[in-house]
């Protein structure tokens, strides 16, 4: 069973989970919205790219998920 987990910077990227969970059956699902850091858009790149590998350590150390998706366009622009 594959395990998916999505990060977004909010609770916007919910959508994107209801696709995958609509197209991925059997699949298990993690989805963080972090709202600790919120809103990302007045932070700098160097900023957002730490704050997304340690999203990353993070999920990894307790969900180990075989895929990660950035469900936030400014991470993903950043990225």
């Amino acid at each position: 069973m594959k395990k998916i987990a999505v990060i977004d910077s909010g609770s916007g990227g919910i959508n994107i989970l209801k696709q995958l969970f609509s197209s991925c059956s059997g699949c298990k699902f993690l989805f963080y919205a972090d709202e600790k850091e919120a809103p990302y858009g007045n932070k700098s790149p160097e900023f957002l790219m730490a704050r997304a590998e340690q999203l990353v350590s993070d999920i990894s150390s307790f969900f180990k998920p075989d895929i990660i998706v950035f469900a936030c366009n400014t991470l993903t622009s950043v990225a």
